[in-house]
C-alpha cells in the first residue's frame, strides 16, 4: 500500500487540514482527514513533516512562487515547509517543481478537472445539481472507501474538501496524470516558482489503479 497526503496549508496549524489516502491495488480508502489537528497535535511544521515522511507523494495548496513566500501568509509557511523539508532530505525531495515529494496544487481549479463531465452515481432530483463532492465520489467509482465521519467532513468544510483534492493530485502525479511544463524554458522556471499540477482530463477514473 502507498499513501498519498494532501495540505490545505494556512499560516496557523489552527487553520491547516490534512488529507491521508491509503492505496492498494484496485481500491483507496480516506485514512485520515483532519482539520486543525491530528492524534492529539497539533499541525505544526514539525507534524507535517512527519506526515511528509509516511507519504510517497504529497499535494500542497499554497503558493510556491518566492513572491507567496514574501508575504505572511500560506506562501511564507510554505517556503519554511519546503526548506526544512530539504533540509531533512535532500533538495531534490522538496523541488518546486514537483518532481521530488511535494507538488504544488490549485484545489479548486483541480477538483472542476476531476468532476468535469462526471455523472453522479444516483441520478439527483430534477433541478438539483450535486455537489462538487458527490461528482467527486461518482468519478472515482465505489472502490474509494470514505467513512462518513470523513465524508461529512468534507461536505461541511471547504478546507477539507481542498486537502482531500491535494492528495488525489498527488496520486495524479504520481501515476504520471498530472500535466507537465512544456517545455526547457517552462521546466527551468517551474524549479524556481513552483509549477502547479493540473490533472489531466479522465484522471479521476484511473485514479484507483495499480501504481507502476
Amino acid at each position: 500500500m502507498t499513501t498519498t497526503l494532501g495540505i490545505d496549508l494556512a499560516p496557523e496549524p489552527a487553520a491547516t487540514t490534512v488529507c491521508l489516502v491509503g492505496w492498494a491495488a484496485g481500491g483507496a480508502s480516506v485514512d485520515v482527514l483532519a482539520a486543525g489537528e491530528h492524534e492529539g497535535r497539533a499541525l505544526d511544521d514539525d507534524h507535517l513533516l512527519e506526515l511528509l515522511d509516511a507519504a510517497a507523494k504529497a499535494g500542497l495548496a499554497a503558493p510556491f512562487d518566492a513572491a507567496g513566500a514574501a508575504d505572511r501568509g500560506p506562501g511564507a509557511r510554505c517556503a519554511q515547509l519546503l526548506a526544512a523539508l530539504a533540509g531533512r532530505r535532500g533538495a531534490a525531495t522538496a523541488s518546486r517543481d514537483g518532481s521530488g515529494l511535494v507538488v504544488a496544487v490549485d484545489p479548486d481549479a483541480a477538483l472542476a478537472a476531476l468532476t468535469e463531465g462526471v455523472a453522479p452515481r444516483a441520478a439527483p432530483p430534477q433541478d438539483v445539481v450535486p455537489s462538487p463532492l458527490e461528482a467527486l465520489l461518482a468519478g472515482l467509482g465505489p472502490e474509494f472507501v470514505v467513512r462518513p465521519a470523513h465524508r461529512a467532513l468534507a461536505a461541511a468544510e471547504p478546507a477539507a474538501l481542498r486537502a482531500l483534492t491535494c492528495a488525489l493530485v498527488a496520486r495524479a502525479a504520481r501515476l504520471g496524470l498530472t500535466v507537465p511544463p512544456p517545455d526547457v524554458a517552462a521546466l527551468r522556471q517551474a524549479l524556481v516558482d513552483g509549477w502547479t499540477h493540473a490533472p489531466v482530463p479522465g484522471a479521476v477514473a484511473r485514479l484507483c489503479a495499480p501504481a507502476g
